[in-house]
């Protein structure tokens, strides 16, 4: 790479050059160029594109990073969940006395799953090298990081896996929602974050199956519509009665084992979705958030 500067500009306005461009390939999901702007940026000064970038384009590159990530690599990673969803977690032994077997397919697409989501951590650390302070940049990584830790509930067989991911991805996603709400502690996304993480915690690891055991199981996260819907229902409608709550009581004591079996197939998830749709239908306007 060359130090030269754009014909007729300083290297202030050469560098800020540099920056716009990057925010275009961030925009246009680029991001592999992004990081050859900032080389080259620091390469000419290191110092002034510490200053530029970090300080006077520190918000446009932070919202940039943010469009990307949430526009872009979640979808990508939505789409790979999506391909998940049929695939079955175990092998065998259904409904035969049978010891159950981990599906090998399901554990090699969850192990590119995580490939996905470390190529978004990649991304996420070089961003924080530009613009450490950007809010917009934690809580994308926070609200990604959150959602990819909710994502395909598994059974007890592997429950070691669910274990691991929640310790090894737990850490990072509480930092970026500090940074963020340190930045600006009404931020949305973060606060959401912070919010569907402590749901995580309450739910899917000290609740085995989560709150709404069968629901859960079938849309395969806590955190669909549908289940928000339902959520709303019990603890708005259901609630407020004796015997809303005595259902309450009888469903938590009994769905488990249910909703354990349902979420070793992708069949019996698609039954139970369909079963409940009509129902989340007539509960949508009134129960929706």
């Amino acid at each position: 790479m060359s130090n030269s500067t754009f014909a007729g500009k300083s290297t202030e306005d050469t560098i800020r050059n540099y920056a716009e461009m990057l925010i275009d390939d961030l925009n246009a999901n680029l991001p592999e160029n992004a990081g050859k702007h900032w080389d080259k940026a620091r390469e000419l000064d290191n110092q002034t594109a510490k200053e530029i970038f970090g300080t006077e384009y520190s918000d446009r590159i932070g919202q940039a990073y943010h469009n990307c990530l949430i526009n872009y690599k979640f979808d990508e990673m939505a789409t790979a969940w999506k391909v998940l969803e049929g695939v079955p977690v175990v092998l065998g032994g259904i409904g035969t006395g049978a010891q159950p077997t981990v599906n090998p397919q399901y554990v090699t697409l969850v192990d590119q799953i995580d490939s996905k989501y470390n190529e978004i951590k990649g991304l996420v650390f070089a961003a924080t090298s530009i613009c450490p302070q950007s809010a917009d940049l934690h809580g994308a990584a926070a609200w990604i990081g959150v959602l990819h830790l909710a994502a395909g509930t598994l059974p007890p067989e592997i429950n070691r896996i669910k274990d691991e991911k929640y310790n090894r991805l737990k850490p990072d996603i509480d930092n970026h929602i500090r940074q963020a709400l340190a930045q600006n502690p009404s931020h949305k996304q973060a606060l959401e974050a912070k919010e569907r993480l402590k749901e995580v915690d309450e739910h899917e690891f000290k609740i085995p199956g989560g709150d709404c055991f069968i629901a859960t199981a079938a849309y395969g996260t806590p955190f669909a519509d549908e289940i928000d819907i339902l959520r709303n229902w019990r603890d708005n409608f259901l609630q407020a009665s004796y015997a809303g709550r005595a259902f309450i009581k009888t469903y938590y004591s009994l769905s488990p084992p249910v909703a354990d079996n349902i979420r070793q197939s992708g069949g019996k998830r698609k039954i139970v979705r369909t079963t409940l749709g009509p129902i989340v239908k007539i509960l949508k306007d009134k129960y929706s958030n």
